[in-house]
């Protein structure tokens, strides 16, 4: 990720502009796509060129006068392939032959979108479409990017809700969180260069107009790799279900089987057994372009859930929401996440939270938690696709045995024993994407129950955690009295113990129960409850500290990523030797600048109170030091 400093201009980098080759006062023709023709036919160009000049460029105004009788050329070329495709003489096409000229001209469009347009134009209501009207078509298709009248109105709407300046622009970021919202589970990589494709002008922001220009191509990426999809499965009259939903997992969708089931059954009628259920592993497709877009749409429509899974999420967000409120902070909605089994910190939930926030703050309704929690899923379907990526080093779509149990061992999938998940005689033999991603979705609704039964802790800090409540178990019982759990808060949380903050919240644990000594499971919930504590005022810190360094929750944001992505063992601390590393990803630091950041560095970390070896910078001392490394201006003295 290359450094751009929040809180001050980038560096302005003079921008090239591309134009036409020229020769003198003459110009090579660009292709007249470039001029907003979406069908260059080289036959027409040939034949327009050859009528206006015997040179290999044109002047200005030669150009001008081949765009015109270009599109006079395609005119009449597309009134002769209208001829043809109109059979029977009557002067009309039907909506399939209207789909298929389109493709032809390369201005293809979903059949729903198209039934919407014949609509529009058929002033007879039969369903066909003259010359006049397929000329609408193209002119409505080309005006509206090919998308519904009410696609269009929620896609103005969501532009609105993420231009936060109101600046009737959207920067990469905005537009990252803009398709987020509209449930895309595109990664940053491919966002950016959707954004830097449709940035018409290079000033790097999108417009409306831009904005929906860009959504058309995203629609478009997606509707290629469907297409690619149903081209290979036509080899079989059906597709299975086991196999759709595997594409769908393909497109970085994280959607349940009965999500999918829930989206077929808006789209076709759908077979069910005896008990009125339909199983979506055994079932066979007969599947259409269409209907898969409108499967893709229905998806994103409600975030991958179905009405029960959305009903579990209600009960989450209202378990770490007693009071009732309509927006929730971000230590709570970290705790409503451990409770689905998503175990992150402070940092990490903030940032997701940033990627659904249109205001960039650290509140969420329920809407934008059912975001966030998409957007967990499609993290974790990633990390375990990049990790079977990873351990499939001959690229033949399968992991062995051996292969598989060292991408668990990596992925976290082992039990408080140590153990691996289990597997069939078969999907130990040789387990594909699919198999793969099932194995650990299964392992991980497995140990759920005992996750919230150890109060979101992995198996390791409860291990650890009994150990130090062996140690302070004096008589050996499995109890340990309150004067005891004393010592342990000093051992595991020093610092808390000793800060002012704190001490109210220590004395109120431990004055909350007439019981003298607690058990192990009590012990868990009070260890939970202090954690919790922990967050709640290291978000309270951030927040004043974010204030009194005058940075937006944008800028703050934005640092927040670098400091995660510099924190690459998740210690939620840097050393200065990873804080140098960062900063050298951006511009190079000279022995005068290094002198200038140990000092701005240790300024910050002594400044604090923290004391470690090595010394490190947690999130607010990070800010610090990025404040005055922003003023320092190093960029602009290179």
């Amino acid at each position: 990720m290359q450094l751009q400093m929040p809180g001050r201009a980038a560096s302005p980098l003079k921008q090239m502009e591309v134009n036409p080759v020229t020769y003198g006062s003459r110009w090579n023709p660009f292709p007249p796509a470039n001029s907003g023709f979406c069908d260059a036919r080289p036959t027409v160009v040939q034949k327009v060129l050859e009528g206006l000049t015997k040179f290999n460029s044109l002047s200005k105004a030669e150009f001008y006068l081949f765009v015109c009788r270009f599109e006079a050329g395609l005119h009449e070329t597309y009134e002769f392939e209208f001829n043809l495709l109109d059979t029977c003489h009557r002067g009309s096409i039907d909506v399939l032959q209207l789909e298929q000229l389109l493709r032809r001209i390369g201005q293809p469009v979903r059949r729903f979108v198209l039934k919407e347009l014949v609509q529009e134009v058929d002033d007879d209501n039969e369903g066909r479409v003259d010359l006049s009207g397929f000329r609408k078509i193209q002119h409505l298709i080309r005006k509206r990017e090919g998308f519904t009248c009410y696609e269009l109105d929620h896609f103005y709407r969501v532009f609105q809700r993420f231009d936060r300046d109101n600046s009737d622009s959207m920067s990469c970021s905005e537009f990252a969180n803009a398709l987020t919202w509209l449930g895309f589970p595109y990664g940053p990589e491919k966002l950016q260069e959707f954004h830097r494709q449709s940035d018409v002008d290079g000033d790097g922001q999108l417009g409306e107009g831009e904005f929906i220009g860009c959504l058309r191509r995203v629609l478009d990426e997606e509707m290629k790799q469907v297409e690619g999809f149903l081209s290979r499965a036509s080899r079989g009259a059906f597709v299975s279900g086991d196999r759709f939903k595997a594409f769908i997992h393909g497109l970085g969708y994280s959607s349940s089987p009965q999500a999918i089931l829930d989206a077929l059954s808006n789209t076709m009628a759908l077979p069910v057994d005896d008990s009125g259920q339909a199983s979506l592993q055994d079932m066979k497709l007969q599947l259409g372009l269409d209907d898969v877009c409108k499967v893709l749409g229905a998806l994103r429509a409600c975030d991958g859930f179905t009405q029960k899974e959305l009903r579990e999420l209600k009960q989450s967000f209202t378990f770490c929401n007693p009071e009732k409120q309509d927006q929730v902070q971000a230590p709570a909605i970290n705790r409503a996440l451990r409770w689905l089994g998503h175990r992150l910190s402070l940092q990490q939930t903030l940032r997701l939270i940033a990627e659904v926030d249109a205001d960039g703050g650290s509140s969420l309704d329920f809407t934008m938690f059912v975001k966030v929690v998409r957007k967990c899923n499609e993290k974790d379907q990633a990390k375990t696709v990049e990790v079977f990526q990873d351990f499939d080093t001959q690229r033949e779509g399968v992991l062995d045995c051996d292969q598989q149990n060292q991408a668990l061992m990596l992925l976290n999938c082992v039990d408080a024993m140590g153990r691996l998940p289990y597997r069939s005689a078969s999907e130990m033999e040789g387990a594909d994407l699919r198999v793969f991603l099932g194995i650990v979705e299964r392992f991980k609704k497995s140990c759920l129950i005992t996750f919230r039964q150890n109060q979101g802790f992995a198996f390791h800090e409860v291990e650890e955690l009994q150990q130090l409540f062996r140690r302070f178990d004096r008589d050996q019982d499995w109890r340990i009295w309150k004067p005891e759990l004393v010592q342990v808060i000093e051992v595991l949380f020093p610092q808390e113990a000793r800060c002012r903050e704190f001490r109210p919240f220590l004395v109120q644990i431990l004055q909350s129960d007439e019981e003298l000594s607690l058990g192990f499971s009590e012990f868990l919930v009070i260890m939970r409850k202090i954690v919790d504590q922990q967050e709640q005022i290291e978000f309270v810190r951030q927040r004043l500290a974010i204030e009194r360094l005058g940075f937006s929750p944008s800028e703050a944001n934005q640092f927040r990523e670098l400091f995660i992505l510099a924190d690459k063992e998740n210690t939620q601390r840097l050393t200065l030797d990873q804080i140098r590393q960062m900063l050298c990803k951006s511009f190079p630091l000279n022995d005068t600048h290094m002198d200038q950041l140990r000092t701005i560095f240790h300024h910050a970390i002594f400044g604090t109170g923290h004391h470690s070896l090595p010394p490190t910078a947690g999130f607010i001392e990070f800010l610090q030091i990025m404040s005055e490394v922003v003023q320092m201006d190093w960029c602009s003295k290179l």
